[in-house]
């Protein structure tokens, strides 16, 4: 990782992270143990960041490939920063139809 990275982002919650879960920090991760470590790691950070995923795949030896398979195949993980609170019902496809039609009738 570069050091530029390292500094914006801050390795210290990662470190912190792997230290609190049950063997996350071995080089000999257990099967169950990726999803709650990037939770973990989503919500230290607000997202996901592709540099503190490849740092936590070296810490821990779990394999790139599979990090990032799992990271993209859950709708829960976020690849960039989002903002404020997120509501499921704020991109509704009725909700916005419903207003498109609204500004067309005045």
């Amino acid at each position: 990782m570069k050091a530029a990275e390292e500094a914006c982002l801050g390795l210290e919650a990662l470190g912190a992270i792997l230290e609190s879960l049950p063997d996350a920090g071995t080089r000999s991760p257990r099967q169950g143990e990726l999803i709650p470590l990037l939770q973990e790691i989503q919500r230290a950070y607000g997202y996901l960041p592709k540099p503190i995923l490849a740092e936590m795949s070296r810490r821990t030896g779990i394999e790139a490939s599979r990090v990032y398979g799992v990271a993209t195949f859950y709708e829960q993980f976020h690849w960039s920063r989002t903002g404020g609170t997120r509501s499921g019902a704020a991109g509704a496809r009725p909700a916005t139809s419903r207003a498109a039609r609204e500004s067309l009738r005045r």
